[in-house]
């Protein structure tokens, strides 16, 4: 229209001109010009309006004029279109002005736009007023943020903004905006968190009032709407979102930066409305899932069901939530409280629940709680919720209370606690465990979890102190970042694997972010009390510090030495001991050092002990001996345990050292004890040294091994005492040097071995081996060097075989004095065993030499000897005189069948006499004995010898001197009565030697003896006759009936007289009866004694008697036996069939 306008005006300055120059001819031919011009401008104007009637005018070359017209209406820096057109509105009132492709930058930033429709007013336009009433958009972004100042909204595409088109649009045509398929993004710099949406509708229309708007987007399989109306005079407004079936996932603006995703349908609505002042806005919101998932990372979590209804009231910035009720896998709760949005500080929050219950990353088990109450706030600067008053009561127990504050995730660290709670009552082992993450110093809570059960938790409290980011990247505890503690009260707690638990227990926990420790202080274990006990981590972390365990224990010595049995130690049962041997009390203390993990051996282990014992006692030590009132220490270490003191051993006062190594040295096991051994403690030891020790003289015993006692020895200094063994000439004075030694081997599983025993003093000298059976008895002696300075040079072997046994003797030099006086002291034949029967034995023997009584040597002996449970069964004896002349003695069965028969020849009945009497006046003459050795009786037989000397007999001296035979007593003196022979009969039971008609004749004596010697009291009983000048005085007891009335009895004579010897062999008492000499021999029997002894045929006859009545007595015995089992054989085939006993048919 302008354009016209102007166009016009040039046309009439013109025509005035040519009018002026050409006058006024020229008017017509204007008019006519002017005619065609504005006929040219209405057919424009018609064809114009047909074009934007009928599809519209492009404007390309109009499109920078377009721009700058709507730059400067918006009040835009710059402005392109393209694609510009014009059209008629569809309803045929108003023009539409459109473009393709429109980029704008304002001071706040540019807007891309790839569609932009703009509703002109036909009237404005020809006003020069181009103003769009209507606006509409598609494929536009528009971004909302919050920033500390505020909300602010802004395009999105280039980065600029779309409302200063929408603010400068003159109200009063406005007739609204309709955009659709636009990006819609929130972003929360405050929070860090983000939200976007595409392909949204947005529709914006004036009302009467004010303005009204709708938004409309679909997410996933759900939509959300929502929709607001503006009164502008009022300065009110309404509004509403509405959810239905929105995927929580598209909603939680930090789902991608998270990492978490969600999969809840979310379905509700929010109300909002008010005033424009914040004061003045109030709503409400209550929304619903009916379950789906939540990704947490690397976790998944169902959630069943949840409801959250709420409201806002601005009044009081507040903004409520009435009830948050949630099920998801094991987590269940209803919640209800309240959070007040005061700008620029603190919002203060409270919440509550009567009963929750949350399966929390790290716990074992859903932590359960009845009622909750926090009051606190949340700081957003800080991003931290702090709880200045928490109380959480657990569903099955007491009420936890304190302060925390929860420094949530910023900037990529990981949360941060501060605070500390602690228990309003008693908690139980499971409450602890509980509230204890599996991932806090695990090794410390797996060790609670299986050592610690029952009992009640008292004054337990927690303090943390974690700073935000300090656990990024697997950061570890501080000592200073936590501490926890407990109190155990009536526990029970497993201090080592495989010793009894510690019952009854009081004891304290301590844990730190560094640290663990359970200490108790009293309590029983094992039957032992408890002093103290503790297990400690000292340090966490890798590698971590191992566990240390105490325990400070007092009891009976027994309940203590069973703790230190029990595995994995096992100190006794590797000594070979029973913790049941021992009695007493006693404190022991042991610290154990181990790594925290199952499977661990002795060698990874770390111990060390003390303690002491108190009138302890032990039982059951090898050789049977018991300890008694025992006081010492105990003491172990990873290399030994060593246990010292002193007792009683069966009542002898002595000192030990048990010492168990655990090194790989050996002996790795090793017993010391020292004792004195006197005649009173050999006697309490069961050491048969009363008769032979005198004074005291000391002994040490000790025993070493491996695994086991595998040898011991024993020790005797015999310097102090006095050694007197008279039957093998062994006499050493006090202070004389002597010692004795004993060394065994113990093997495992066979018979224990006496490797080596030795008796060593200045004139002897034994050495020799055993071998004992499991009882300690004697199987096998070896002694290869028997030395006795003038009494023995032998060697020995004794072999037991059962109760048998097999000696073998062998040697240059014997003593054989003792034997004979202890064989003739004795009486009868053979050693007797327990309960007076022999012990079985076979004995042989081979020396060079044998000293016997009077200086009698026997040389080149040889004996064998038998024995069973009766005695005696065989002996054969032989050697040669060191004079000349042999010795034999045999031993054997009787063919009486009342015992053994003996017989015995010697050379020189003069050297036999001195040998076994040690009466040297008596030479020469072979002679014989022929004695039965009765069965339970005495031997009794007959002697004969030849040939005899009788010289330096001062028994018979003195006789001879008292009966007035001075002559023949110097002949006795000088060189001695000579004797044809010897005859008489003899008997010897319990070393009382009998006599019975003993003669000794010769041409000038004749001697006749009856009576007794006793050997053991060394004491004669003898009566008898003398009868000097034999030869003839004994003719006339040639005549037959004369000689046995005048004579009597061969020895005697017709002229003799009686005498009597008795009192002690060394100083006997002798009487003579020198009226008898002139009484003929018959009647000198009424001057001797009246002996009533059986005579020796009388004791065999006894015998023959006894021996056929005993064997009747087993015939009956036999026969009867034999009667009674063959009644009971008939008894039995008499009986019928099918009846036995009380079985069926039996009754």
């Amino acid at each position: 229209m302008r354009a016209a306008a102007k166009g016009r005006a040039s046309l009439g300055e013109v025509a005035e001109r040519g009018e002026a120059r050409r006058g006024r001819g020229v008017r017509g031919a204007a008019a006519r010009c002017a005619c065609v011009a504005t006929s040219l401008t209405s057919g424009l104007a018609l064809f114009l309006y047909l074009a934007i009637c009928f599809g519209g005018v492009s404007l390309g070359p109009f499109e920078q004029t377009a721009a700058r017209l709507l730059s400067d209406r918006a009040g835009l820096r710059e402005m392109t279109l393209d694609g510009l057109k014009l059209a008629r509105a569809p309803d045929g009132d108003a023009l539409t002005l459109s473009a393709n492709e429109v980029s704008a930058e304002g001071a706040d930033g540019g807007v891309d736009l790839p569609d932009l429709a703009l509703r002109l007013a036909p009237g404005d336009v020809m006003r020069g007023r181009a103003v769009p009433r209507h606006v509409a958009l598609s494929g536009a972004s528009l971004e909302v943020v919050r920033t500390e100042r505020g909300f602010a909204i802004k395009g999105g595409g280039a980065g600029g903004g779309l409302l200063p088109l929408l603010r400068r649009a003159e109200a009063g045509g406005f007739e609204g905006v309709e955009a659709t398929g636009v990006s819609l993004r929130f972003r929360d710099e405050v929070a860090d968190l983000s939200l976007q949406a595409e392909g949204a509708s947005v529709l914006i229309e004036p009302t009467r009032l004010g303005y009204k708007a709708r938004l409309a987007l679909s997410m996933g399989e759900g939509r959300i709407e929502a929709q607001a109306a503006f009164d502008l005079e009022a300065a009110t407004f309404e509004s509403v979102l509405t959810l239905n079936s929105a995927p929580l996932g598209a909603l939680l603006p930090y789902a991608a930066k998270g990492g978490k995703a969600a999969t809840l349908p979310l379905t509700g609505e929010f109300r909002l409305g008010g005033g424009f002042h914040p004061s003045a806005v109030s709503g409400a919101f209550d929304l619903r899932t009916p379950g789906g998932v939540v990704e947490l990372g690397p976790r998944k979590l169902e959630v069943e069901a949840a409801q959250l209804r709420g409201r806002y009231e601005g009044a009081d910035a507040l903004l409520a939530v009435d009830g948050f009720a949630f099920e998801a896998g094991r987590s269940r709760g209803a919640l209800s409280g309240e959070v007040r949005l005061l700008r620029g500080g603190r919002l203060p929050v409270s919440l509550r629940s009567e009963e929750l219950v949350l399966a929390l990353p790290g716990f074992e088990a859903p932590l359960a709680f009845g009622a909750v109450e926090v009051t606190g706030g949340f700081e957003p600067a800080s991003r931290r919720f702090a709880m200045d008053e928490a109380r959480l009561a657990l569903r099955d127990g007491p009420a936890l209370g304190g302060q925390l504050a929860v420094d949530l995730p910023k900037g990529g660290d990981r949360i941060g606690v501060v605070g500390g709670l602690s228990a309003a009552g008693p908690l139980s082992r499971k409450d602890v465990l509980a509230l204890w993450p599996t991932g806090l110093a695990p090794g410390a809570r797996r060790w609670t979890q299986t050592h610690v059960e029952g009992g009640r938790i008292e004054a337990f409290g927690i303090d943390v102190a974690i700073p935000r980011g300090h656990l990024n990247a697997g950061g570890r505890l501080t000592p200073e970042m936590l501490d926890l503690r407990f109190a155990l009260r009536d526990g029970t707690i497993a201090y080592l694997d495989g010793m009894p638990p510690v019952t009854e227990a009081a004891a304290e926990g301590h844990l730190t972010g560094g640290s663990f420790e359970i200490t108790a202080t009293s309590g029983r274990t094992g039957g032992a009390a408890v002093e103290r006990a503790s297990f400690a981590l000292p340090r966490f972390g890798s590698p971590a510090a191992p566990a240390e365990i105490a325990v400070s224990l007092r009891g009976a010595a027994q309940d203590l030495l069973a703790l230190a049995d029990a595995a994995p130690f096992g100190f006794l049962g590797a000594a070979g001991l029973s913790p049941d041997d021992f009695g007493g009390e006693g404190r022991f203390v042991l610290n154990v050092t181990r790594p925290l993990r199952d499977g661990v051996t002795r060698d990874e282990m770390s111990v060390a002990g003390e303690g002491t014992f108190e009138r302890a006692s032990l039982d059951g030590l090898p050789g049977g001996f018991d300890l008694t009132a025992a006081n010492g220490t105990v003491t172990l270490s990873d290399e030994a345990l060593v246990v010292e003191g002193e007792a009683l051993a069966r009542g002898v006062p002595a000192t030990g050292r048990l010492e168990r190594r655990f090194g790989p040295e050996a002996p790795s096991l090793t017993l010391e004890a020292a004792a004195a051994l006197t005649p009173a403690s050999g006697d309490a030891l069961g050491l048969p040294v009363r008769r032979y020790v005198a004074g005291s003289a000391p002994l040490r015993f000790a025993m070493a091994g491996e695994d086991r006692f595998e040898k011991a020895s024993i020790r005797v200094d015999l310097t102090p005492a006095a050694l007197r063994l008279p039957d093998f000439g062994v006499a050493k004075a006090a202070g004389a040097r002597g010692r004795a030694a004993v060394d065994l081997y113990l093997p495992k599983d066979a018979p224990p071995r006496v490797q080596m025993l030795k008796l060593v003093t200045e004139d002897v000298l034994v050495e020799g081996s055993a071998l004992l059976d499991e009882a300690g008895g004697l199987v096998r002696l070896d002694l290869p060097r028997v030395f006795v300075a003038g009494h023995a040079d032998l060697a020995a072997r004794l072999a037991r075989d059962g109760r048998s046994l097999d000696v073998d003797v062998t040697g240059r030099f014997a003593d054989a004095v003792p034997l004979i006086d202890r064989l003739f002291a004795g009486g009868g034949t053979g050693g007797s065993g327990e309960g007076g029967a022999a012990v079985p034995m076979t004995l042989t023997a081979a020396i060079d030499e044998v000293k016997a009584k009077g200086g009698v040597r026997l040389k080149d002996v040889r004996a064998a000897v038998e024995q069973d449970e009766a005695g005696l069964r065989r002996v054969d004896f032989e050697s040669e005189y060191g004079g000349g002349g042999a010795l034999r003695l045999s031993l054997g069965a009787d063919a009486l069948g009342v015992g053994q028969k003996l017989s015995l020849t010697t050379d020189s009945t003069g050297d036999l006499v001195d040998a076994l009497f040690g009466i040297s006046s008596l030479t020469g003459g072979s002679g014989r004995l022929d004695a039965t050795v009765i069965e339970g009786g005495p031997v009794a037989g007959t002697f004969a010898a030849d040939a005899l000397t009788l010289r330096d007999a001062p028994v018979v001296a003195r006789l001879l001197s008292i009966g007035s035979l001075d002559g023949l007593a110097n002949v006795l003196s000088g060189e001695g009565l000579y004797f044809d022979r010897l005859r008489g009969a003899v008997t010897l039971e319990d070393g009382v030697l009998g006599l019975q008609d003993a003669r000794l004749t010769g041409s000038a004596l004749g001697l006749s003896a009856n009576g007794a010697v006793d050997l053991s009291d060394r004491e004669f009983d003898l009566s008898g006759a003398v009868a000097p000048a034999y030869g003839v005085n004994s003719f006339l007891g040639a005549i037959p009936l004369l000689g046995d009335l005048l004579v009597s009895r061969e020895g005697e004579g017709v002229v003799a007289f009686a005498y009597g010897v008795e009192g002690p062999i060394g100083s006997p008492t002798i009487s003579v009866n020198t009226l008898s000499a002139l009484t003929p021999g018959i009647f000198r029997r009424l001057f001797e004694p009246v002996r009533d002894r059986p005579s020796v045929e009388q004791l065999l006859a006894r015998a023959q008697e006894e021996a056929r009545l005993r064997e009747d007595r087993e015939t009956a015995a036999s026969a009867e036996a034999l009667t009674e089992a063959e009644g009971e054989e008939r008894r039995l085939h008499a009986r019928p069939p099918g009846r036995s006993g009380t079985g069926p048919g039996g009754r």
